[in-house]
């Protein structure tokens, strides 16, 4: 039977210290690296924000222009003194569709594979 001496009890409780303080120190460290882990994501936050921020100043100065006013003003028909404003008139038929410069005329049917080869090698 192991006998309990002072110097027994003395280093359990050296060992007792030393682990109180590797626990104390490492519950530190890990403290820290959350901290630092904050830090870099409310920076990038504030970089995202100020990046936010000037593009909203710059779409301020846009909407602020006289320029923009002015073509807004015309989208409510508050043009100059002597404009006429051009509106159609409700339930006018709609305009005729547009051909494009090389493109198949309105209601033509696209031509088959067989066409489309022949005027390949042939010509139209």
């Amino acid at each position: 039977m192991p006998i309990i001496t002072r110097r027994r009890v003395a280093f359990a409780v050296g060992v007792v210290v030393v682990v109180w303080i590797v626990l104390v120190f490492g519950r530190a460290v890990a403290s820290q690296a959350s901290a630092s882990g904050r830090a870099d994501a409310m920076r990038a936050e504030n970089a995202a924000k100020a990046e936010q921020l000037a593009a909203s100043q710059r779409e301020l100065a846009i909407v602020q222009s006289p320029a923009f006013v002015r073509l807004q003003a015309r989208a409510y028909g508050l043009g100059d003194a002597g404009e006429r404003i051009f509106t159609l008139q409700p339930g006018s038929p709609a305009p005729r569709r547009i051909t494009l410069l090389g493109g198949p005329a309105p209601g033509a049917q696209p031509p088959t594979p067989l066409d489309a080869w022949l005027a390949l090698f042939f010509g139209p």
